[in-house]
């Protein structure tokens, strides 16, 4: 198991090694049972880091030479503070994306105090830019949670005959989905 301070210098690549291979060996098997190989137009197995990257078209691969450390700052300013890992494989149903928090917020809780990334003293005070990055994550925070209410709340009305299928259309996120 790698330690805080090498899984920083980790690629996206890194990230989802054991994915990759995977998904590698299902279309091997494909192959030697000279199934032919479709293009389901399904990602492929990859993790993104940071709001840019995560936003990226299905056709885009993870980065292979970038440390996730150089994510943060990206811009000059701001840390990532998500990433995404999305993984389909080719030769059954599995398919799933995961969203992984960067950060826990973890100054309020004094959680983890005395605990760095980097050596440098100079990066072990709070900024003002670490404060807002904290006020945006917990932004995100709230914002998935809300969607994981919204949709616990829609599928417990939906099996409780509340709403039917033809109510759930009217929205165009579950019209993409049903398709």
């Amino acid at each position: 198991m790698a330690t805080p301070f090498e899984r920083q210098s980790f690629t996206e690549l890194k990230m989802i090694d054991e994915f990759r291979t995977r998904h590698k060996f299902s279309i091997l098997f494909n192959k030697s049972a000279s199934k032919p190989i479709v293009d389901d137009e399904l990602p492929s197995t990859r993790a993104l880091v940071g709001p840019v990257r995560t936003n990226l078209d299905f056709g885009e691969t993870s980065e292979a030479s970038k440390p996730i450390f150089d994510f943060n700052n990206s811009d000059g300013k701001h840390g990532a503070l998500h990433a995404t890992v999305e993984h389909c494989e080719k030769n059954s149903g599995l398919r799933f994306a995961r969203t992984l928090f960067l950060t826990t917020l973890a100054r309020d809780e004094n959680y983890l105090d005395g605990v760095w990334l980097g050596q440098d003293p100079d990066n072990q005070a709070a900024s003002e830019q670490g404060l807002l990055n904290q006020a945006n994550a917990q932004t995100l925070f709230n914002c998935y949670q809300a969607l994981i209410s919204a949709f616990d709340t829609a599928t417990e009305q939906y099996l409780q005959g509340q709403i039917s299928q033809n109510d759930l259309l009217g929205f165009a996120s579950f019209q993409a989905y049903n398709q």
